[in-house]
């Protein structure tokens, strides 16, 4: 150990100028990214802690958590692009080889997730979840490797179970996938901005009469046997007066329909720091999960920024 500890002393003293500046410089970089993670692991710490669990009939407007069983908007349920599972959302990383020096790793190419709407469900109310700019945290990842950038064949149900194709060789697989998902019929925990909109208020009457004679004009045929009472062969303007009132009643007749709808749930990222956090862990856990991730990121900091300060003053 004094051994050690002698070596170490007669680098410091001894080191050349630009390596000594080089090491403390990269042990301060780390220090601060060590920090800036120590930050952000406890800030959600502190939102999923501090934030009760409102009920989605009585959640007031603004930054809210809710807990609800995620359930798909489409008829059809959205797929993965990679292994093809159905799910409400997804995201994925393709790894490829890369050979250097005689050493193996693996370079990411490709990542991408779902930016579709879905729906979490609290007995008999509903809100629409966009998930672009999430923060997802779920137990469901998988990882598996292949030989093409995108996995093939899909994953396909054998017997009421979802498999992935066995690709056989004896060569090192090229690409490597990992992929997330969050399951239809799943409970999850989610903060975010929630607002409660009727889509009547997103209702431009004027937008959609415009639109309406458009439409109307790109059928001449259909809008002269409706319109056109003196069969002259074209709209003078007492006819068009006439098609603009037609058009009008049907643009009221829809905005009558939408007054009619009940109001919206909707839950976004907010337009400040916050976080849009989607969960399948309950509240306590994911919060736990942090707060442990937050000291050991801190301990990191003060090693790191304990052993700059080390170095700078044996330096002088």
């Amino acid at each position: 150990a004094d051994c050690s500890g002698v070596k170490i002393f007669d680098w410091v003293a001894h080191s050349p100028t630009p390596h000594f500046v080089l090491i403390v410089g990269i042990g301060s970089i780390f220090a601060a990214i060590a920090f800036v993670l120590f930050w952000r692991h406890y800030a959600y710490y502190r939102l999923i802690h501090n934030t009760p669990t409102s009920r989605l009939r009585s959640a007031s407007q603004g930054y809210v958590e809710l807990q609800g069983v995620a359930q798909s908007l489409a008829e059809s349920p959205v797929l993965s692009p990679l292994s093809g599972f159905p799910c409400v959302w997804w995201s994925y990383t393709i790894e490829q080889r890369v050979q250097n020096e005689g050493r193996s790793s693996w370079r990411k190419v490709e990542t991408a997730q779902s930016n579709a709407l879905f729906e979490l469900v609290e007995g008999d109310h509903r809100c629409v979840i966009n998930p672009t700019a999430a923060v997802v945290i779920t137990d469901n990842s998988d990882r598996w490797s292949g030989y093409t950038r995108k996995p093939l064949p899909r994953a396909v149900q054998v017997g009421g179970e979802w498999r992935f194709p066995v690709e056989n060789s004896t060569q090192p697989a090229s690409f490597r996938y990992t992929e997330k998902l969050l399951h239809n019929g799943e409970v999850l925990h989610v903060l975010g901005d929630l607002t409660t909109r009727r889509p009547a208020e997103d209702f431009d009457a004027d937008h959609e009469l415009r639109n309406t004679l458009v439409r109307w004009k790109q059928n001449q045929a259909k809008l002269l046997k409706r319109f056109d009472t003196n069969r002259s062969g074209y709209i003078d303007e007492q006819e068009w007066q006439a098609a603009r009132a037609a058009a009008q009643i049907e643009v009221d007749n829809k905005l009558t329909q939408l007054r009619s709808l009940p109001a919206r749930n909707m839950l976004t990222a907010p337009k400040d720091s916050r976080p849009l956090l989607l969960s399948d862990r309950d509240p306590e856990g994911t919060a736990g999960k942090h707060l442990k991730l937050a000291w050991l990121q801190l301990s990191l900091f003060v090693v790191l920024t304990a052993a700059v300060v080390w170095l700078i003053t044996e330096r002088m």
